[in-house]
């Protein structure tokens, strides 16, 4: 769900900044936009991070549970 949830507002964030700049007249210089690319990608990472430790977790719960078992 985190990497979900980190996905969709990074590209809800990226469609709001990509109108904002198609609205103003100016040239961008590319360092600004690259800057803000990656901050936008700052959720998306927490997101796999949080996933990654998640399925980990379940992965170990799960071969705990079958040795407890037996």
């Amino acid at each position: 769900m985190a990497l979900g949830w980190g996905t969709l507002s990074t590209t809800v964030g990226l469609f709001q900044a990509f109108d904002a700049i198609e609205r103003t007249k100016e040239m961008w210089p590319i360092q600004i936009i690259m800057g803000g690319l990656k901050v936008a990608i700052i959720t998306v990472n927490y997101g796999l991070f949080i996933y990654c430790i998640s399925m980990l977790s379940y992965i170990l719960f799960k071969l705990t549970a079958k040795d407890l078992s037996k």
